[in-house]
């Protein structure tokens, strides 16, 4: 069991499919931003409602989901070129199913990491890992991320 199977009760997946279906048990990281209407384009507190109580599938446009495909396949790079920078251990998640980490008080708040970093004052923290293009900049501006992803990362 390396660190990032530590972290709390967790919920174990085998593939992709079961892991979306296991999603609608918990309000994950991005469902977070979602319920304070800072999700990604097109994404509604109502529409979540529907995903998690009755089934509906996501929708997505086919940019914003070649996008997440580009950064789950960034995913590794990020991890090692994070390490490499901070000198700390970042633990890549298992490659042979999917993990999902409970709250132990709170059954229905949920997260699925993209890595746990071992800090050498504040234990294992959780890791998100976002890859930005140039058509994205603007999202950045301000307070120095974007309001979506502070909202996942506090939720974790």
């Amino acid at each position: 069991m390396n660190a990032f199977e530590t972290i709390g009760p967790t919920l174990e997946f085998a593939n992709e499919e079961e892991w979306r279906r296991g999603r609608s048990t918990f309000i994950g990281g991005s469902d977070a931003a979602v319920l304070y209407g800072k999700g990604y384009s097109g994404q509604e507190p109502v529409k979540l409602f529907a995903e998690k109580y009755a089934g509906a599938e996501p929708s997505f446009e086919p940019a914003q989901l070649r996008r997440f495909a580009l950064g789950k396949a960034a995913e590794p790079v990020m991890r090692s070129w994070l390490q490499e920078e901070t000198n700390w251990e970042v633990v890549s998640p298992p490659t042979d199913r999917l993990l999902a980490h409970i709250h132990p008080d709170y059954r229905h708040i949920g997260a699925t990491l993209d890595a746990v970093v071992v800090h050498p004052h504040y234990g294992l923290i959780p890791g998100e890992l976002k890859k930005v293009s140039f058509s994205q900049r603007r999202d950045w501006e301000g307070n120095g991320f974007p309001d979506k992803f502070f909202l996942q990362c506090q939720h974790q």
